[in-house]
């Protein structure tokens, strides 16, 4: 094997086509497109990335092999920052708690999901393996997406939450039955999991889990795990954790894939004090864990309290030191011998998550529901409490999620009803319609007048924190994100304006695509070239980092063999390829003497780097600023959209 073969080889191996073919491509653009396609019969889907997905065009072109091949096998798609783009957002958590999200463009958002179906193909005959062989284990994440063969099996039950949600706190409410006066139930609530979730951890347990013959046909190796760990840094900015955004199945997927290693290492503890335990269970929906326990007669009350404290810390350690995941103060202990203890658990499953709602109880009426709903609105109008300062949640607040119930949304619907809904939002704070905005953004949207004073009351926002902005987005999903003057809006704040511009602007994929502004058709001979993909691919990591020495070096190397390609007089090899003939170079493509006297100091500049030399008692390195960064990357933009 040739020094270029091996370089090739080397190349090839460290790109996302070495473990993800057209196959997984296609299907990642089918379960996306099978999502957006719910939007019509299912508001759980309207969301502010699914409406612009469905607004994008020329689709069909992504679907093409050849542009897998072109934009996504190579990694060349690390450079089109436009048309792989990702936006930071805020979404507020109950009181002042703030979560990260999100928003990326349609063809990123398929790519990653892409490396997510990777993942799942590759782990789903461990799972498959392992959970008849725990029935006492049930985990859910709110989906059921599965490959049969190649193709992944799709239906709206696969990607929706409601009927594992049901089935997840019906196998909790069970543990209210039988030998209650010896059973406790142990609620773990985990901090900031999406946010600290390790994906090398995911891959190392993955490779000891999976069966060496499924890494092999799945070129599971060190190239790969290390392609998905710097596709990870490069969404999260560098940090720790993954994804998460608006119907993202996929990073449900790999939160709940994360924790079953979870929920084996729990079972082994649990299991080592046979002595005490007649029987045990575990039940979760992603992060949310449920540990039952039911002691021996034998047991008394101080020993079973005894054993529980210790079984908690043990299960914190572990989670800790394995998945480097910590347990928060929302942690509760359940003794369901105490009514008390089952009370608070009944209303603990009522609010399990803000995100979820199931009408699991169906011994009220329609119309009292109704009524409920209206007297709720009418306590809400009432208060005076500061609504970020109110508690997480109250039953009150889940009341207003029987919204979701389409015999309740008809009732309401009722000209009577509509009436009724004018007279409550006349007069009516809206700031308070942030306890439950979505539930009462529909509600109020009933009635077009109130509707418009409410659209009225988010465009005189003098300023437009996270909580105003997730009013106006779920107005906007209400109505089909066709109103610009509060899209407008949304460029107050400064974590929105770049996702507003792109609301605002081209819906359509390969226009511009972000690699220094060049019609797109102009840098395909760079798609051939794995070694300036490469540069590329690190470039733009640490333009995200705000790494701009890094970058500079990866700027010089990306301009050093364009032009080295590109010039079809030289016979030199990249390596002895220098800057006077990359000046010669420019100068007989008449390259103005500006741009390519830039590129000449972009050599030098290079040489005086931190990043690339240490620096002497005769020259000082420095690094490089984020202004004087731009200058050069100006130059580059320039003599690349010159040269191509």
């Amino acid at each position: 094997m040739t020094e270029a073969t091996v370089i090739m080889t080397h190349y090839l191996a460290s790109q996302l086509g070495h473990f993800i073919d057209e196959k997984i491509w296609l299907q990642a653009i089918k379960l996306l497109d099978f999502q957006i396609a719910q939007k019509a019969k299912n508001k759980h889907f309207n969301t502010l990335t699914m409406f612009y997905y469905e607004r994008i065009s020329n689709l069909s072109k992504v679907q093409e092999v050849s542009y897998f091949h072109s934009k996504v096998a190579n990694n060349l798609f690390y450079g089109l920052t436009n048309e792989f783009a990702v936006h930071d957002y805020l979404v507020p958590k109950p009181g002042l708690g703030l979560r990260n999200y999100k928003f990326l463009s349609y063809t990123l958002r398929a790519t990653y999901y892409a490396i997510g179906l990777y993942i799942l193909k590759l782990s789903q005959e461990y799972l498959d393996e392992y959970r008849p062989r725990h029935p006492h284990i049930k985990s859910y994440y709110g989906g059921q997406i599965r490959f049969q063969k190649d193709e992944l099996v799709l239906n709206p039950k696969a990607v929706f939450y409601r009927k594992h949600y049901k089935e997840f706190r019906s196998h909790v409410r069970k543990q209210l039955q039988g030998d209650v006066q010896n059973k406790v139930v142990i609620k773990l609530d985990i901090k900031d999991y999406f946010d600290e979730i390790s994906i090398p951890i995911l891959l190392k347990l993955l490779r000891k889990s999976v069966k060496p013959g499924i890494l092999v046909e799945s070129n599971y190796t060190t190239e790969t795990t290390e392609q998905i760990i710097f596709f990870f840094r490069y969404v999260m900015m560098e940090r720790q954790g993954i994804p998460q955004a608006d119907n993202d199945i996929v990073s449900g997927f790999i939160a709940y894939l994360y924790l079953v290693f979870a929920d084996y290492a729990i079972d082994t503890e649990i299991n080592q004090d046979k002595e005490m335990i007649v029987s045990h269970s575990i039940t979760r929906f992603v992060d949310d864990i449920y540990i039952s326990i039911t002691f021996k007669d034998a047991i008394a009350q101080r020993a079973r309290e005894d054993y529980i404290d210790s079984l908690g810390s043990r299960i914190a350690d572990m989670l800790y030191f394995r998945l480097g995941l910590k347990l928060n103060t929302k942690s509760r202990l359940f003794w369901l011998f105490d009514n008390e203890d089952v009370t608070a658990l009944r209303k603990n499953l009522k609010k399990v998550s803000t995100n979820y709602h199931v009408n699991d109880e169906e011994d009220e009426t329609v119309d009292n529901k109704v009524n409920t709903i209206f007297a709720t609105l009418e306590r809400l109008k009432r208060s005076k409490l500061g609504v970020n300062f109110v508690r997480e949640s109250s039953l009150e607040d889940e009341i207003l999620k029987e919204i979701f119930d389409p015999s309740v949304d008809q009732i309401l619907s009722r000209p009577d009803n509509i009436a009724r809904i004018r007279d409550i939002f006349d007069k009516f704070n809206f700031d308070h319609v942030k306890v439950s905005p979505l539930e009462i953004i529909i509600i109020l949207m009933k009635d077009d007048q109130t509707k418009q004073k409410f659209k009225h009351f988010l465009l005189d926002k003098k300023y437009l924190p996270t909580d105003d902005v997730d009013l106006i987005l779920r107005y906007l999903a209400q109505t089909g994100f066709n109103d610009i003057d509060l899209i407008t809006k949304l460029k107050q704040n400064p974590y929105m304006t770049s996702i507003a511009q792109v609301l605002l602007g081209s819906s359509s994929i390969g226009k511009v695509t972000g690699y220094y502004n060049i019609d797109e058709s102009k840098f395909q001979v760079i798609g051939e070239h794995a070694h300036i993909i490469d540069q590329i691919r690190l470039r733009a990591m640490s333009e995200r980092m705000s790494a701009y020495s890094v970058a500079l070096n990866h700027l010089l190397n990306e301009i050093h063999a364009i032009c080295h390609i590109l010039d079809k007089d030289t016979k030199k090899l990249p390596k002895d390829y220098d800057v006077k003939d990359v000046i010669d170079f420019l100068m007989s493509k008449n390259v103005p003497h500006e741009v390519y006297n830039g590129i000449r100091n972009l050599f030098d500049r290079r040489n005086r780097n931190q990043v690339s030399h240490p620096g002497s008692e005769k020259a000082i390195s420095l690094g490089v600023s984020k202004q004087e960064y731009q200058e050069y990357y100006a130059y580059v933009e320039n003599c690349i959209g010159l040269i191509l």
